[in-house]
């Protein structure tokens, strides 16, 4: 839902160049609010399911890779487009919220340099 919701706010966008506060809230309300809180509840699932594998030790790389990517591709967008419209801050605010929680996962710079082969190395070490 989050990239539809983008998409939505785009042609939005289009439609009306400069919107003010007012036209974002309007729109969000009439328009996205219902399937922005869909996209909010499945992204909280998101970072419950990452919290509690964290809590539980089976918190796998690939989880939060895959997570962090889909985050990436389909969350920051539609924090960046929200606040860009003005949307309503409590739906700006919400989506940060989760989306920190999620981004709370992701490894250290060095960390995950570490997991790759120095450039010029092979995995078994020779070049």
């Amino acid at each position: 839902p989050s990239a539809l919701i983008t998409r939505a706010i785009e042609d939005f966008k289009k439609d009306i160049v400069s919107p003010t506060e007012a036209d974002a809230k309007e729109f969000f309300d009439n328009f996205i609010r219902d399937d922005f809180n869909h996209a909010l509840r499945l992204w909280s699932l998101a970072a419950d399911a990452l919290e509690h594998s964290h809590a539980q030790g089976t918190l796998k790389s690939p989880d939060i890779k895959g997570t962090l990517k889909n985050c990436d591709e389909n969350l920051k967008p539609l924090e960046n487009i929200l606040a860009e419209i003005k949307a309503p801050q409590d739906a700006i605010k919400s989506l940060a919220q989760v989306s920190e929680r999620i981004y709370s996962f992701r490894p250290p710079a060095a960390e995950e340099n570490s997991a790759k082969p120095a450039p010029g190395k092979q995995k078994n070490g020779h070049a």
